[in-house]
């Protein structure tokens, strides 16, 4: 069985972390690395983003992650048409952000392991392991 582990301020940023090195990758992503080390990835590896919604990226000019990560907030909730883009605001700076639940075509696993020092109250640190089968 193979694995990846991601260590990051949020969940999104962990999953993100797992899927830059694989299979069997360890990747931690820090505060200080945000959001440079997300540069080389393509929208479309960022978690949540499809074939849709990078359509819609591009039609509002946004056609690379540093784009993406240098938006305004008012900016991506146009994008997204709402409190989503927010939401995307948030994550993609380490905040630890609230969605509600969504009916998801995979079956998996994903744990986030709390870890005892936070940098800021407002962030929570986490490494998740990620594992998931397309249904």
């Amino acid at each position: 069985m193979r694995c990846s582990v991601g260590i990051a301020p949020n969940t999104f940023l962990a999953k993100t972390a797992t899927d830059m090195q694989k299979p069997d990758g360890f990747v931690i992503i820090d505060d200080a690395d945000l959001p440079g080390c997300l540069y080389r990835l393509k929208l479309r590896e960022l978690c949540g983003i499809g074939p849709a919604m990078e359509t819609r990226l591009l039609g509002h000019g946004i056609s690379t992650v540093e784009q993406l990560t240098t938006a305004t907030k008012a900016q991506l909730r146009k994008v997204w048409n709402g409190i989503e883009g927010e939401r995307w605001y948030a994550k993609l700076r380490g905040e630890v952000t609230f969605a509600p639940p969504t009916n998801k075509s995979t079956i998996g696993t994903n744990t986030c392991y709390r870890l005892m020092s936070a940098p800021t109250r407002r962030r929570s640190p986490c490494c998740t392991s990620f594992y998931r089968r397309q249904l």
